[in-house]
């Protein structure tokens, strides 16, 4: 998020919350209603060379990229944008294990989510 909670980044953490603790989760609707809200930009004929409406459509898009992009900023202060891919199997391990570690024979366990 950046200075101020963003729906996008909220219902995005929801998601993969829900993933997380093995949810069904249907955002069609929540998607919907961001076009409406904070993705209206997209959708203006006047932004459209800074928001492209296909990026909102790319952006909302669930199980496509196995990356996220964060913004950084240089040895000069200039921001830039850095991709970093994700392990999804060492993700789910370290929450998995933060939520069970106090588990008796736990490592069995996550030896099967893992392989």
């Amino acid at each position: 998020m950046g200075k101020s909670e963003a729906k996008e980044d909220t219902l995005c953490a929801e998601y993969i919350k829900s993933l997380l603790e093995g949810e069904n989760s249907n955002l069609d609707n929540e998607i919907e209603e961001l076009k409406i809200i904070a993705g209206k930009r997209f959708f203006d004929k006047n932004l459209q060379d800074i928001f492209p409406e296909r990026d909102f459509y790319l952006a909302t898009e669930v199980n496509k990229f196995n990356f996220v992009l964060k913004v950084e900023k240089d040895q000069d202060g200039m921001n830039y944008i850095k991709r970093i891919d994700i392990n999804y199997k060492k993700v789910v391990y370290k929450f998995l294990y933060s939520r069970y570690k106090n588990l008796e024979n736990n490592w069995r366990f996550f030896l099967f989510i893992l392989f």
